[in-house]
């Protein structure tokens, strides 16, 4: 994650975001030739010309299409597919990204290639047979939420360990799935064991000792982001802000 992303929960119904994050920053692609960003910030521009040209951006709409590109793939080799199958396929072929936590980086980091071995006849089979466990492999992580399961996970009652005769129920029928759980495929996966503050909230737990994190206006972390609850928010108290608003940094990750 970089310097300048965003973390969960969502402002209004404080559910776990986001469900996995791709590549965005500083993304080089297609230029539109006299459009407003080649007009107004030439410094974007990094070379060729016309039609053939190429600029460089950073943000979520350089993360999305990376996603999308490869879901219009996975449709293309397996037309069958329908939604819930493609956010399995792609949650839980994720990496986990362990200092960022559910709140910074969701199931993971999207691998394309793994995606393609569940989305293939095995399904999520293809995470037991030799893909789990691997470094830097899959995280087989999955989730819907609409603001229980963070709560539930401090609980306890929210991780649900998807054993070799659940996989095909849940790869079927996605419904299988509760809303809130946070399911991971195989009954060892080494996320179950991951203590909650840390799974939920990655290296950002480490500056706060309490079961759950209440943010105040003294807790940083290494990068010097401060996180308070919404002070000046005239509609709520659930907005959280990071730093000042004032990037110093004159060249973010």
């Amino acid at each position: 994650m970089t310097t300048y992303s965003s973390r969960g929960p969502t402002k209004y119904d404080l559910a776990v975001k986001p469900d996995v994050v791709a590549p965005g920053n500083k993304i080089v692609s297609l230029e539109a030739s006299n459009s407003f960003l080649s007009k107004n910030f030439s410094a974007l521009h990094v070379t060729g010309w016309g039609t053939n040209a190429y600029m460089r951006m950073s943000g979520t709409s350089m993360a999305a299409p990376m996603v999308s590109g490869a879901v219009a793939l996975m449709l293309q080799g397996n037309p069958s597919l329908n939604p819930y199958q493609i956010k399995l396929a792609l949650q839980t072929g994720s990496t986990y990204l362990p200092n960022d936590g559910l709140m910074a980086g969701g199931a993971g980091s999207v691998n394309f290639w793994t995606t393609r071995q569940i989305t293939g006849s095995n399904g999520l089979t293809a995470l037991v047979n030799g893909l789990l466990g691997v470094l830097g492999g899959p995280s087989g992580a999955a989730f819907w939420d609409a603001g229980s399961m963070s709560n539930r996970l401090y609980k306890g009652t929210g991780l649900r360990l998807l054993s070799s005769s659940d996989l095909g129920s849940a790869w079927s029928d996605p419904s299988f799935l509760r809303w809130g759980d946070l399911n991971l495929v195989g009954l060892l996966n080494p996320l179950a064991s991951t203590p909650t503050n840390r799974l939920i909230w990655g290296h950002v737990a480490d500056y706060s000792s309490s079961n759950q994190i209440f943010w105040g206006d003294t807790i940083y972390d290494e990068e010097g982001q401060q996180i308070f609850w919404g002070d000046s928010d005239t509609t709520d108290d659930y907005q959280i802000f990071w730093g000042d608003s004032v990037l110093t940094d004159p060249d973010p990750q």
